[in-house]
């Protein structure tokens, strides 16, 4: 897959949303920014917009001083997750099938992401 023309300003719009995560610093976000253009100025367009996006991570992480911006997203949807646990372990055991039961919940859970 290549690179195209569409793909350049969610690269930007992924440093700037990445970069609030990791930091409140301003300053760093500034940072990142301009970092993110000089490396986005110099991306082939033949290679895929996944390796312009762990460059982006990259980075974040450096220039923030924060190994996981995502850290406490993930948290929070962990708890979401654990809370519902108790309901879907009753429904799963309620089920003629659990096997089905649990993959029908499963597909539930993807479908709203």
């Amino acid at each position: 897959m290549k690179s195209h023309l569409d793909c350049y300003p969610c690269f930007l719009k992924q440093a700037v949303e990445t970069g609030r995560l990791a930091t409140d610093d301003e300053a760093v976000h500034w940072r990142i920014l301009r970092e993110t253009l000089a490396r986005v100025e110099a991306f082939p367009r033949d290679r895929a917009p996944i390796g312009m996006g762990k460059e982006i991570q990259r980075i974040v992480r450096r220039l923030a001083g924060n190994p996981d911006p995502y850290r406490e997203i993930k948290k929070a949807y962990n708890r979401k997750a654990l809370d519902l646990l108790p309901l879907v372990e009753s429904e799963i055991a309620a089920s003629d099938n659990g096997t089905l039961a649990a993959l029908r919940i499963i597909a539930l859970g993807a479908c709203r992401t």
